[in-house]
């Protein structure tokens, strides 16, 4: 591990403190203030305000760029990558995932028809063998390992897919701050007045965007 930039205080450059600097190096894990502060060594009771003006500082700004434009040399991780991967979970459509036909019971599309799989947090296949009987009566039970073994011709296997897709609100949340949505100092917390803020935030937008589109039209 190469040399810290406040090993030699003559080197440092940056004019940060040494703890400044760990928080730079704390915010740029998770682009948490808060919890950056909290790992850097300050008081639970002052983290949120103390990470907040940090962030305000053109010092502090300068060095988070620094250090994220370092790591991305480094890994080829971009921001626009970041923020496609967001937006994957952020806009991700069930419709894209599901058919739904009038009619017809709903069917999950194979993975060649979805558009993009990145949304899917977890699947699951159970299948089910449905046994007949003489007297019109079926049985059923949970399909295992069966191996080779050969099954009777009254014998029906039937697939059930279960899935679920990653949370909207925190991927929607972060593009919104990265665009600048939110009053300064909103959405900083993990909480339900975050949701609150952040419908608010897309509804002040869009109702301004939907005003431009109606002028332009005009």
């Amino acid at each position: 591990m190469g040399a810290r930039p406040w090993d030699n205080k003559k080197k440092n450059l940056w004019k940060l403190t040494p703890l400044q600097m760990r928080f730079c190096e704390e915010y740029v894990v998770d682009l948490n203030a808060t919890q950056a502060a909290l790992r850097t060594g300050y008081s639970p009771a002052t983290a949120g305000s103390i990470g907040h003006n940090l962030l305000k500082k053109i010092e502090i700004q300068n060095y988070i760029q620094h250090l994220n434009s370092t790591r991305s040399n480094t890994t080829g991780i971009t921001a626009a990558r970041v923020l496609e991967e967001i937006a994957a979970l952020g806009f991700a459509n069930m419709k894209d995932f599901i058919e739904f036909k009038k009619g017809k019971k709903p069917r999950m599309k194979s993975f060649d028809e979805m558009p993009d799989t990145r949304a899917i947090k977890k699947m699951k296949i159970r299948e089910r063998k449905i046994i007949s009987d003489a007297a019109g009566g079926d049985t059923e039970e949970e399909l295992g390992n069966t191996g080779d073994e050969q099954e009777p011709e009254n014998c029906v296997i039937e697939s059930h897919v279960e899935f679920e897709l990653y949370d909207k609100i925190r991927p929607l949340d972060m593009l919104s701050k990265h665009l600048g949505l939110y009053e300064e100092g909103a959405g900083d917390g993990d909480n339900e007045a975050d949701e609150t803020e952040l419908i608010d935030a897309l509804g002040e937008h869009a109702e301004s965007d939907w005003a431009d589109e109606a002028q332009d039209g005009d």
